[in-house]
């Protein structure tokens, strides 16, 4: 399985939405376009993981995918990370209150907060 085995459950799910011209999908953290995220965010009590980020797709870029399919979990900063790869984002890109969406070179990520999380993403071929 692709999937890192984790005994613990995830308090965070993002999604990986990659156009042909392999950009994915970015989220700025806040203002500041150095410090770019995948769109995702904290699981609600309750909440699926794959619901939160669906959820948080939707929240934070206007895109709907129903079809997530979970590459990756395990640490990233101090959450427990469930990463998914959208095979159907549809819809308009939009920016939120929680920052600029953008379509970037997958290698941007690696700069900011998550980036060690991206680097095992890229080195494993999702992003």
């Amino acid at each position: 399985s692709d999937v890192c085995s984790s005994d613990l459950a995830p308090t965070a799910a993002c999604v990986i939405v990659k156009r042909s011209d392999g950009k994915i999908l970015a989220v700025t953290r806040g203002d500041d376009e150095s410090d770019l995220n995948l769109p995702g965010g904290m699981i609600d009590a309750g909440e699926l993981p794959v619901e939160a980020a669906r959820r948080e797709l939707w929240e934070e870029t206007g895109l709907i995918a129903t079809d997530l399919v979970e590459v990756y979990r395990g640490i990233g900063r101090s959450q427990v990370a469930a990463v998914y790869k959208a095979n159907d984002a549809s819809g308009t890109v939009r920016d939120s209150a929680e920052g600029r969406a953008m379509w970037v070179d997958p290698k941007r990520l690696l700069a900011g907060t998550f980036g060690e999380l991206f680097s095992k993403l890229m080195r494993m071929g999702y992003v």
